[in-house]
């Protein structure tokens, strides 16, 4: 491999590290597609053709065919997962980024100053390129995440829900129930709507994904307000 001649580096998200690491831990794929991709980390496939599939292919899970090799099956295991993601520093990062800065996980600035001088890519690109340096250098299982749930619900939209008799938790209580038939809603009026909406988005998230967030956000709440 010339790494002189490198224009750019392996940018998969953490997220979609640990989500397809503990997909793979359940059963490991003879192969995968930009379909089965899609399925596993909530995205479209157009966005695993260029955001994940490439990368995989890079650190060497997958061949040119979407066939997943032996090393994938190495990574899954706890006991061998430092020694996958060293073999893979070794065989994509030029060894003057290595031994120039040992910790990268506390020397931040200085990993993405180095890509930055060597790839020319924009700031964001250049943040993915450091992150993922970072959780292959460091190695850490302690650090793994998975996709995140769903917002918690806020203790304040319980409350608006009581007053208009739709608290669950209230059922069978007086005081609540009492409270609730205080202020009935006429039918000649409409219903009041109160949101309290919450998005929890990975530092590691792609623009691209950011925005297919907000999109489907923004249909579902459409959809909602509408029917």
């Amino acid at each position: 491999m010339e790494e002189q001649k490198k224009s750019t580096f392996p940018m998969l998200p953490a997220i979609h590290w640990w989500s397809l690491r503990n997909k793979f831990q359940k059963g490991v794929p003879k192969s995968l597609t930009d379909i089965s991709l899609s399925n596993v980390l909530k995205t479209k496939p157009d966005s695993v053709r260029v955001n994940v599939l490439p990368y995989l292919k890079a650190v060497g899970f997958i061949d040119e065919k979407g066939n997943v090799l032996g090393a994938a099956s190495e990574w899954i295991d706890d006991a061998k997962y430092g020694e996958v993601c060293a073999r893979i520093v070794s065989a994509i990062y030029p060894k003057d980024l290595i031994n120039a800065i040992p910790n990268p996980g506390t020397d931040r600035k200085a990993v993405e100053a180095w890509f930055s001088e060597r790839t020319k890519a924009g700031t964001s690109a250049v943040k993915r390129m450091a992150s993922f340096y970072t959780l292959l250098a460091e190695a850490d299982l302690s650090k793994k995440r998975e996709r995140p749930a769903g917002p918690a619900k806020k203790a304040g939209g319980t409350a608006r829900m009581s007053a208009a008799g739709a608290d669950v938790k209230g059922k069978g209580k007086p005081g609540r129930q009492k409270a609730a038939a205080v202020a009935p809603v006429r039918p000649s009026e409409p219903m009041p709507v109160n949101m309290n909406i919450e998005i929890h988005i990975p530092a590691e998230a792609s623009a691209e994904q950011i925005q297919e967030i907000f999109r489907n956000m923004g249909k579902y709440l459409y959809r909602k307000l509408k029917g």
